[in-house]
């Protein structure tokens, strides 16, 4: 289901050596036309990697779209769509469920009225929706920035988010109301850390970001989304949930269990901005056709060329060369991890329903991006899936087959510093910090389990794994191939650290 999860689609490691001055060396140079001289070992390639992840983690269906600088490269629905009626995985028809993509669309279409000049990044979002403000102890107050890059500092609680009579008729079920303001004004938007502070991967500043999108358009959020999203840009079998007239091509989700595929139900949320867009192959690649080319396609334009670039562009990292955020899309700077690892960076997101699995992904360096979708994933009972990953594989096979990962410049410990302020014990950030025991039995997101970083002689020990002091709260690993940044409060102590990979913040426990 559509729980709070760490993913960071395709978690990355680093871009070429750092220099003594600790900045990352340059990116190889770009080949933006590679991909269109090399389509057809593209297709061959990406064709072969879906059929063995299909054949090995069993997915009775995947469906993938490949566009370059504008225009679709290629396009193919694979297997089923519903193992029990036999239809196919029809690209152009099929309705697939992409999960928490749906938060990124939905902060997309709020960059959308940013680039309209109906807000500004640094407008103060307590205008649109109480809470907010000085009232929960921070003097900072959160911004659509604050939205567009995670980093509004809202507890993540989890509370009655799904309605769940799944024997109910799917008809009725969605006819059920939901009232995005009425939901987070009941106790379900709370900060909890100061705006900007940190990355904690949210589900409640996009909920908010739906509400300013109605609040703008004077429309319930499904018809500001077809109307500032899906309209412009020609994706016309997308909507907030399933349309009516689409049910008999929603595609089913699936499980692997004992051999044998069991559907699984379709989940229906309250929090709909984070998590309830369903689309097509085609319509997710008609997105991809605007963001891999000036902001518009054929149908129309989504945005200008400036902001077009500028979700591209970091616009929050952690610390200068560690990934970060976009335009509510992640930055990645690799696929897999140490020695291994293929250095590129990427931005996308990645989306997990029940039964389904979806990747969105942009490869800047080529004016490249792909959707991917499969209809089976781990909740619904097998192996997980990452069906996005096998994909960035054989794309890199063919654009850059000798591409490889380059150690960071390690520096010798010096056995004498201490390094104890930094030692205590951290959590991943995304439960719910404010919740009491009641919140908690009834459902309230639990904080993870802790871990040490443990200090000693000039060194810190993270997992096992031993760091070393670079200057500036920054620490690389004893082989090179990973880092980690520290953050301090205002009284200069520490609170939290990210991996140059993944901009989520372990928070220290006090």
């Amino acid at each position: 289901m559509d729980r709070q999860r760490t993913f960071a689609p395709l978690l990355a490691l680093f871009l070429g050596l750092w220099a003594a001055a600790c900045q990352p060396s340059a990116p190889p140079a770009p080949d933006a036309a590679a991909p269109l001289e090399r389509q057809a070992a593209l297709m061959e390639a990406v064709d072969a990697a879906i059929e063995a992840e299909m054949q090995d983690n069993h997915l009775p269906g995947v469906g993938l779209v490949l566009v370059h600088q504008g225009e679709i490269l290629y396009m193919r629905g694979y297997g089923l769509a519903n193992v029990e009626t036999g239809a196919i995985m029809d690209p152009d028809r099929t309705i697939v469920r992409v999960g928490s993509i749906s938060k990124a669309l939905t902060l997309l279409a709020l960059a959308r009225q940013v680039d309209a000049g109906e807000l500004s990044r640094t407008d103060d979002v307590s205008a649109f929706h109480a809470g907010t403000g000085d009232e929960s102890g921070f003097s900072a107050p959160v911004t659509v920035d604050n939205l567009l890059t995670h980093t509004t500092g809202f507890d993540q609680i989890g509370l009655g988010r799904q309605i769940t009579d799944f024997d109910q008729p799917l008809a009725e079920r969605l006819a059920s109301p939901r009232d995005l303001s009425a939901f987070l004004a009941g106790g379900n938007l709370r900060r909890v850390s100061p705006a900007g502070g940190y990355f904690r991967y949210d589900t409640y500043g996009p909920t908010l970001a739906g509400v300013i999108l109605e609040q703008l358009t004077g429309d319930a959020y499904p018809d500001a989304m077809a109307r500032e999203m899906f309209e412009p840009l020609g994706m016309e079998r997308t909507s907030v949930e399933v349309a009516p007239e689409h049910l008999s091509d929603l595609a089913s989700g699936h499980g692997y269990i004992d051999g044998a595929y069991v559907r699984t139900p379709y989940e229906i949320y309250r929090t709909t901005p984070a998590s309830s867009i369903d689309s097509t192959v085609a319509d997710m690649g008609r997105l991809l056709e605007a963001l891999t080319s000036d902001g518009a396609n054929a149908y129309g334009r989504f945005v200008g060329a400036e902001m077009a670039a500028a979700i591209l562009a970091p616009q929050y990292r952690p610390h200068p060369g560690f990934a970060g955020m976009t335009h509510g899309l992640w930055e990645s700077f690799g696929l897999g991890r140490g020695a291994d690892a293929i250095p590129v960076r990427t931005i996308g997101h990645g989306g997990d329903m029940w039964g389904f699995n979806a990747s969105l992904t942009l490869i800047p360096e080529f004016d490249l991006g792909f959707f991917v979708v499969a209809n089976r994933n781990g909740e619904g009972g097998g192996p997980g899936v990452s069906i996005g990953r096998p994909v960035l594989r054989a794309i890199m096979a063919v654009l850059d087959p000798d591409r490889a990962a380059a150690p960071a410049v390690v520096p010798d410990p010096d056995p004498g510093q201490d390094l104890s302020e930094y030692a205590g014990d951290y959590v991943w950030g995304v439960y719910c910090h404010s919740c009491s025991a009641a919140e908690f039995g009834a459902g309230a997101w639990p904080q993870p389990r802790s871990f040490p970083v443990t200090a000693g002689r000039g060194v810190l020990r993270i997992h096992e794994a031993v760091f070393i002091p670079r200057g500036g709260d920054v620490f690389v690993r004893a082989d090179g191939y990973d880092q980690v940044a520290f953050r301090r409060d205002e009284s200069g102590s520490v609170t939290a650290f990210s991996h140059q990979e993944d901009p989520t913040a372990y928070e220290r426990l006090r």
